[in-house]
């Protein structure tokens, strides 16, 4: 399953800019005005939508 947590965090100690979240595709930052993508797994429909459609408050 996607952990958005830790892909911010990742985000935040590389000083990445944005984060994108796409089916079919590994997740991407934006560094230094550039996409670059993380070493994660290619996300699915079933991977994806548990972590950003929380129930958390």
């Amino acid at each position: 399953m996607l952990d958005v947590r830790e892909l911010l965090r990742e985000m935040m100690e590389r000083g990445a800019t944005d984060l994108y979240l796409c089916t079919g595709a590994p997740p991407v930052i934006r560094l230094n005005g550039v996409p670059q993508r993380l070493d994660h797994p290619r996300l699915t429909p079933v991977t994806a939508q548990p972590s950003i459609y929380t129930r958390e408050g």
